[in-house]
């Protein structure tokens, strides 16, 4: 079934719809619970991306304990549509409690999310992903060339790398489950964009390859690269307005600091810690409050890390979507989306 059951379920169904009136409202006390969680499990990363913060990463690395893991998804599981193994600046197949994490989590009831650069998909880790199943997986891969996969991701082998993918996509179909649900994704951007068809061509030949994604390239906090850096009198327009995402979304670091938003990927601006206070004070704590009601009143320019952001573009139809679908069917639709923006122009979602 393509939409999740989490989207027929009332109490959810309930929750993304405050969520959303909320917003349009303007409320900084949002009634509803966080939608989305974004977990770092670790801020160690093999590789230096040129669209990422990390080389300016000004914070301690580590790795989250299992015990905190399983205090935060205890906490968020009876409304969380996803808990996203993905936040911050780390890879989490380098987290040796990987498995059991994803495990914990779908033994709740919890939708989990794994992202990683693909480098270190041998056998072990293979098996890992297909023993424990999380119900999605992106494979993040920025080329369709060796010149150029390996000029973004700094310190990647391409070959390695691609059989490794390519490993994995063959052991899903040889051991004929549906999960995890597996995108491979290049983020679209000048480096890179001429090999579009190219990558689309080559990972949409695998039948285990369940959707093959070109991202839009978004600046995040502390990076010194990206497409938003000069912000054109457009974007500074779309700049000014709200964004839906402190009405969503929780980012929790390793260490259990929380953002107001996952872009802020060094957690210069914590609103709370999770190993000191619980989700729901946090998520509605004086200071989320304070951002989500300057958001509101057009002072985004206040908010060193909204100021440069042109934010997720809200509109009649992602609002609709956003009460309607719950957080894993809109990651599924998300790749069909941005494929029509690219190839029609619809402003739906920008991506020159």
């Amino acid at each position: 079934m393509w939409l999740h059951r989490n989207t027929f379920d009332i109490k959810k169904l309930f929750n993304r719809v405050v969520s959303v009136s909320d917003f349009i409202t303007k409320k900084p006390r949002n009634r509803s619970k966080p939608l989305e969680i974004i977990l770092e499990v670790t801020n160690f990363c093999n590789l230096d991306c040129i669209m990422c913060p990390r080389m300016n990463m000004t914070r301690d690395t580590g790795f989250m304990t299992l015990e905190l893991f399983k205090k935060i998804i205890d906490q968020v599981e009876s409304h969380a549509e996803l808990v996203y193994l993905a936040g911050g600046l780390g890879d989490p197949l380098l987290h040796p409690d990987l498995g059991s994490m994803i495990q914990y989590g779908k033994s709740r009831g919890v939708i989990i999310g794994v992202s990683t650069n693909a480098t270190m998909l041998n056998d072990k880790n293979i098996n890992m992903l297909l023993e424990s199943q999380p119900d999605i997986l992106l494979l993040s891969l920025d080329g369709a060339t060796k010149e150029t996969h390996e000029s973004i991701r700094i310190g990647s082998v391409f070959e390695k790398t691609m059989a490794g993918v390519e490993n994995f996509l063959t052991e899903k179909e040889r051991r004929d489950v549906d999960r995890p649900y597996a995108v491979c994704q290049m983020v679209y951007m000048p480096e890179n964009k001429m090999e579009a068809g190219e990558f689309e061509k080559k990972w949409s030949a695998f039948a285990k390859a369940d959707e093959v994604r070109l991202k839009k390239y978004l600046t995040l906090q502390g990076a010194d690269n990206g497409p938003e850096n000069s912000l054109d009198s457009e974007s500074a327009k779309r700049a000014k307005a709200s964004c839906i995402l402190p009405w969503r979304q929780l980012s929790i670091g390793w260490d259990g600091t929380v953002a107001i938003c996952c872009r802020d990927m060094d957690f210069k601006e914590p609103i709370g810690n999770a190993q000191e206070t619980s989700i729901d004070e946090i998520w509605n704590s004086e200071k989320m409050m304070q951002y989500r009601e300057s958001l509101s009143n057009s002072r985004k320019s206040e908010l060193s890390i909204c100021k440069d952001c042109a934010g997720i573009k809200s509109n009649v139809a992602t609002l609709l979507g956003s009460a309607l679908l719950d957080d894993f069917s809109i990651r599924k639709l998300l790749p069909v989306v941005e494929r029509l923006a690219l190839k029609t122009g619809i402003k739906i979602v920008d991506y020159e």
